[in-house]
């Protein structure tokens, strides 16, 4: 769970990507989060069906978000290729666990808290960011300047090569 809304990336871009990566990458997502994610994994549900793609479409889109503890949620990552993340714990989790990690950035810095290893970290410059703050009180332009282009490209760097950079947008 991101700490606050401005540290959650855009549920339709979630949305986006997952439905790129069954389609183009041959992949299965799953989505996890905290209870409080559950109305951003109805979103991304939302988005995922008009882009013609259900939750379990064929088992290959799971939605767990608020559905698992500590321990299933280490299975989960565990059982994972690599993990697209906003700055979460299961960020470092998964970094944790020597996946790929595609994490994208807003107010927080990732000269801070990016996880340990080289991962992929994507950020949109604007002078507002780091801010920090819970809440965006403008346009959350720091997350709504990271497209879906960024971090689908990123994933697909991710599962096919072992040569993961650090990236801005």
């Amino acid at each position: 769970a991101a700490h606050g809304h401005a540290k959650q990336w855009l549920p339709e871009r979630y949305a986006e990507v997952a439905r790129r990566s069954v389609t183009e990458l041959g992949q299965s997502v799953v989505f996890v989060g905290g209870a409080n994610d559950r109305p951003a994994g109805r979103a991304i549900e939302s988005f995922l069906t008009k882009f013609g793609h259900g939750v379990s479409d064929a088992g290959r889109i799971v939605n767990l978000i608020g559905h698992t503890d500590l321990t299933e949620l280490i299975g989960v990552l565990a059982d994972c290729e690599a993990c697209v993340s906003n700055d979460t714990g299961a960020m470092h989790l998964a970094a944790a666990l020597a996946k790929p990690v595609v994490a994208v950035f807003g107010p927080s810095d990732e000269r801070v808290t990016a996880p340990v290893g080289r991962h992929e970290l994507l950020s949109h410059p604007v002078r507002c960011r780091p801010c920090l703050l819970r809440d965006c009180p403008i346009d959350h332009r720091c997350m709504t300047g990271i497209s879906t282009d960024d971090v689908f490209s990123a994933l697909a760097r991710c599962l096919t090569s072992n040569e993961i950079i650090e990236a801005s947008s």
